[in-house]
């Protein structure tokens, strides 16, 4: 643009390397708020994960308080359902008879990842494992149960206060 009496052009607007700049802030900027992003969605699901086995065993305490044992493993879910002789399929309701003690035993929302259920030979004792995805949770370590289909151990688990989370109990069977 020129101005009266002035022969040098006045330019307006940006250069490509400005802009080139420009862009590549707001790709460093992008990239870091999907990793936190990323990291949110992981501490979310295990928040999750952790709340689900904390309302199972208040299920599964409360089993006890109407039968004295805890209820049967099988196969890693919980047993007992139905006529009690019947596995208790995670997705499905816990109930015994007539006592509705959960309506629906939560999923893993993972693909191939899945709680485990354990329980002591005499059922005087129980272990409940999920596998966190974040691993600089406090309470992430690694234990000998396997929580996925591919062999991946649990990396979390709260048990009844008479048994620790390792050795693991016998998995039952129906």
């Amino acid at each position: 643009m020129k101005s009266r009496g002035d022969k040098r052009m006045v330019n307006k607007g940006f250069t490509l390397i400005e802009i080139l700049i420009a862009v590549a802030i707001m790709g460093i900027l992008a990239s870091v708020g999907f990793g936190a992003y990323t990291v949110s969605l992981q501490k979310s699901r295990d928040a999750a994960r952790k709340s689900d086995l904390s309302q199972i065993a208040k299920a599964i305490e409360a089993y006890n308080n109407d039968y004295g044992v805890y209820p049967g493993s099988c196969g890693g879910a919980v047993g007992g359902c139905g006529n009690g002789r019947q596995s208790c399929d995670w997705g499905k309701d816990f109930s015994v008879e007539n006592r509705v003690y959960m309506k629906r035993l939560p999923v893993e929302s993972k693909s191939g990842w899945t709680y485990v259920y354990l329980v002591g030979a005499d059922r005087k004792s129980y272990q409940l494992y999920a596998r966190l995805e974040n691993e600089k949770d406090p309470n992430f370590k690694v234990l000998k149960t396997s929580c996925t289909t591919s062999g991946e151990a649990c990396t979390y688990g709260v048990s009844s206060a008479n048994v620790d989370l390792e050795p693991p109990l016998s998995s039952g069977s129906c």
